[in-house]
């Protein structure tokens, strides 16, 4: 299985702290560890680049619907959608470090890849 704990994402990038780069996607990482969002994305790294899934068991190679998220220039992150169905990237979104988190809930939202518990 790709998928690892949001925990052990963490700690790999604050392995890497030091670089600007993975100390962006650092602070994105402990934003969706610490929210509701934890129990329902599922997530990988692919060497620097975050490839978050709403699938809980994802075999390589996988085809289905993914974001991928990525520290392409310091204090922004990128955001790219793979649809499973097409290998092509359907959108992608630049944003800064700072607003990564609301993106990404904005994401969610457009897609419907998040429904709270009914608890």
């Amino acid at each position: 299985m790709m998928n690892r704990p949001w925990s052990e994402i963490r700690q790999s990038y604050e392995r890497h702290s030091d670089a600007s780069m993975a100390h962006d996607m650092l602070q994105l990482i402990k934003a969706i560890e610490a929210s509701r969002y934890a129990c329902g994305l599922f997530a990988w790294k692919s060497m620097h680049t975050l490839c978050i899934t709403q699938t809980p068991e994802v075999e390589y190679p996988y085809f289905g619907p993914i974001l991928r998220v990525s520290a392409d220039s310091p204090g922004e992150l990128t955001f790219r959608y793979f649809d499973g169905s097409q290998r092509e990237e359907r959108w992608h979104r630049t944003v800064s470090v700072d607003d990564a988190f609301a993106r990404l809930e904005t994401f969610i939202a457009e897609r419907r890849w998040f429904m709270p518990n009914s608890r």
